[in-house]
C-alpha cells in the first residue's frame, strides 16, 4: 500500500467527495469537527500498521537482508514510512490544537 498526498485542486475544495468513507458526506448529517479528526487519524492509523507490519515482515526475510538490490528499496520504503507517520503525527497535533482553540473561543 503506498500512501502519498493527493494534490488539491480548486474543484475538490468547491465539491464534497462522496465516498463509503466519508458517509455523513452522503447522509447529510453534520459531524462535530473532532469527530471528523478522529476518524481520519484512525483510518491513517490502520494504513500506516499496514505498511509497518510489510515492511517488517520483509526486512526479516532473509532473500531481502541478503540482496543489497531488494534491502535499499525496503530502506527507502522505510524512510517513506517514517516521513508519513511523523506527517500524519504533526497533523493530528495540529489538528487537536486547532479545535481546542475553537473550543475555548
Amino acid at each position: 500500500m503506498s500512501m502519498s498526498i493527493n494534490q488539491i485542486s480548486l474543484q475538490s475544495l468547491q465539491t464534497p467527495t462522496f465516498s463509503e468513507s466519508q458517509p455523513s458526506l452522503v447522509t447529510g448529517d453534520l459531524v462535530d469537527l473532532d469527530t471528523r479528526l478522529a476518524e481520519e487519524v484512525s483510518r491513517l492509523a490502520a494504513g500506516t500498521q499496514v505498511e509497518k507490519d510489510k515492511i517488517t515482515a520483509a526486512l526479516n526475510n532473509p532473500a531481502v537482508t541478503s540482496d543489497p538490490e531488494q534491502l535499499v528499496i525496503w530502506q527507502n520504503k522505510l524512510s517513506a514510512y517514517t516521513i508519513d507517520t511523523s506527517l500524519y503525527s504533526t497533523l493530528a497535533r495540529k489538528g487537536v490544537s486547532a479545535i481546542e482553540t475553537l473550543i475555548k473561543t
